[in-house]
């Protein structure tokens, strides 16, 4: 990746180039993070990140308990040259969920990335979050 592009430019080719990151939650009372892979959709702005998940797991669970939140983005390609080569960002922010009937817009976006989800994304055991990022740790 170019180093001389301003550190938005490379966050938002690296999050347009990926389908997947890794979210990190925490239930307040344990001493661990939890780490799960998902989906998402980011705005343009980079200032909001949205993903969906099941409300009968461990991440959704640990969400009601700590809103804090990290994500982790990368574009390696499991080869020795990634230590040179790849480029990763860290963001962390608060999650709230959102009312799936008041956001069709960004849904909409969301399943046109990923439209095997169409199923989950309309069950109404799924909810629909977003992250206020409040900051961008990258690495290149």
């Amino acid at each position: 990746m170019d180093k001389n592009l301003e550190a938005s430019d490379i966050i938002s080719t690296l999050l347009k180039s990926q389908l997947f990151c890794v979210l990190s939650t925490n239930l307040k009372e344990e001493e661990f993070p939890y780490s799960s892979l998902i989906g998402f959709l980011h705005s343009e702005d980079l200032k909001f990140i949205y993903f969906v998940t099941a409300r009968n797991t461990t991440k959704f669970t640990n969400l009601l308990s700590d809103s804090k939140v990290g994500l982790f983005f990368d574009n390696r390609t499991n080869n020795l040259e990634d230590i040179s080569k790849a480029v990763t960002a860290t963001v962390l922010g608060q999650v709230e969920e959102l009312k799936k009937e008041n956001n069709s817009i960004i849904m909409r976006k969301f399943l046109e990335k990923y439209p095997e989800f169409d199923n989950f994304v309309k069950d109404e055991k799924t909810a629909f979050l977003r992250i206020k990022v409040d900051r961008y740790i990258v690495v290149y």
